[in-house]
């Protein structure tokens, strides 16, 4: 991360990052061990306010192993942006359907659930409510944390 953040050949400079996990604690393997890199670019062909952006991966069993790729995937993304084949920006558009960090999240109001739903019905109900959306990005964004949050209460 410290060689993004000097200006690339696109003119791109990370200027804050975060690696976000679901790891919680010591000694237990997370259910899920993928992680995610935040970050926020400044300069380059952005147009209006730095965005936050995010490279996710769960491709690996274990978590280091997915830090592990995002670390390589960035090596080798500030090594092809220097060449001017591919820039940053340009490879993490994807990925912008993922619920950013930092962002709690009050499941039961987003799907309009009570204390004793099971994950059953939020499962119907998120399904329901996705279909209805009519795509909308945000609402999509919004139901996909709220439904994981879910996940993550009613497995406990």
């Amino acid at each position: 991360m410290q060689r993004w953040r000097t200006r690339g050949a696109a003119g791109e400079r990370i200027v804050n990052y975060e690696i976000t996990t679901n790891h919680i604690g010591r000694g237990s393997a997370p259910a899920d061990p993928g992680a995610a890199l935040w970050f926020t670019i400044a300069g380059g062909p952005i147009t209006g306010p730095a965005e936050l952006r995010v490279l996710a991966c769960d491709k690996f069993r274990d978590l280091p192993q997915n830090v592990r790729a995002l670390s390589l995937t960035m090596e080798r993304l500030r090594l092809v942006a220097d060449v001017g084949a591919y820039t940053l920006i340009a490879a993490v558009e994807g990925a912008k359907m993922l619920p950013p960090p930092e962002r709690p999240i009050d499941w039961r109001a987003v799907l309009g659930l009570g204390a004793s739903a099971t994950i059953e019905i939020a499962n119907t109900v998120y399904r329901t409510l996705a279909k209805a959306s009519g795509g909308d990005e945000g609402r999509l964004r919004e139901l996909n944390a709220a439904i994981e949050a879910a996940r993550r209460d009613l497995r406990s």
